[in-house]
């Protein structure tokens, strides 16, 4: 089952290339730019090799704690031979803490600030240009509020929800997806996913003292039929502090940091991220 969505990619910060001799495998190369709100991007030198090695060793984390993704190995300091995946629109979030910068805020004026009692799970529609398949949608990536097998309901995700939302078919989510699958068991597998994958790479960075406050991933269906988790996992993934409580993620930049110093964080990040993955291993 190779979809169009598994043809040949160039996105902002990552290209993807099926593999001629095995379209169900692709070799993704990541580019040195940095992206944030939708609307900025800038060269960070080194960032390629930084993500790759980040996402590799996330993924290999993964792994071994038995979470399907869709990585194969590292060929390049800056590419992955991974499973080639038809993706699915929507981007998914699992939160352990809210703190003032987290969305969510917008969006529920009313959550408490702090450590959760259980992970939150959010997810967001993956759009461009304020639409989605000629369906104006209130903003880039919005919120979606509630699903159930006819569809999705998504509001402005920068602002608190109110009112019925905009409706988009069930149809246009599920284009590219197994016999078998409708919206609800889509929504809930990757809840299950999220929530393990976010727990065990929570975990694992708390090992070396590190907290992991928020985490993004996205789905895509694999040439065998497989969900499993896709894309990249790095240094934009999440928002990530260090043992002295220094945020070292992406977040940064969102703040006002220049990207030159922020290069020091991804750098540092990607180091630490080979510490991660050794720990892991040495414990097995």
């Amino acid at each position: 089952m190779v979809t169009k969505e598994m043809k040949k990619g160039h996105g902002k910060t990552k290209i993807v290339v099926p593999q001629v001799s095995n379209p169900a495998y692709a070799m993704m190369r990541a580019l040195n730019i940095v992206s944030w709100k939708n609307k900025f991007q800038q060269e960070m030198k080194g960032k390629a090799a930084w993500s790759t090695t980040t996402t590799a060793n996330m993924f290999k984390i993964l792994a071994h704690k038995d979470v399907m993704n869709a990585f194969v190995e590292q060929m390049t300091p800056d590419t992955l031979r991974v499973l080639n995946c038809g993706m699915v629109k929507i981007e998914a979030v699992v939160r352990f803490k809210i703190e003032e910068v987290s969305s969510a805020r917008k969006r529920n004026p009313n959550l408490p600030l702090g450590p959760l009692a259980k992970p939150m799970v959010e997810f967001f529609l993956k759009t461009t240009g304020h639409e989605f398949e000629g369906i104006a949608v209130p903003d880039d990536d919005p919120f979606i509020s509630r699903w159930d097998n006819t569809g999705v309901w998504v509001h402005a995700a920068d602002r608190e929800v109110s009112g019925p939302g905009t409706f988009i078919p069930a149809e246009l989510l599920l284009a590219g997806a197994p016999e078998g699958w409708d919206l609800k068991r889509l929504f809930r597998t990757m809840t299950e996913e999220l929530v393990k994958t976010g727990t065990v790479l929570k975990a694992a960075w708390a090992g070396i003292g590190w907290d992991l406050g928020d985490f993004k991933v996205e789905f895509g269906w694999t040439a065998f039929g497989q969900l499993v988790i896709a894309d990249v996992i790095d240094n934009d993934s999440w928002r990530l502090k260090d043992d002295q409580g220094i945020e070292r993620s992406k977040q940064t930049i969102r703040d006002g940091k220049p990207v030159e110093e922020a290069a020091n964080d991804f750098e540092l990040v990607a180091r630490m991220s080979d510490k991660v993955w050794r720990r892991v291993l040495e414990a097995a």
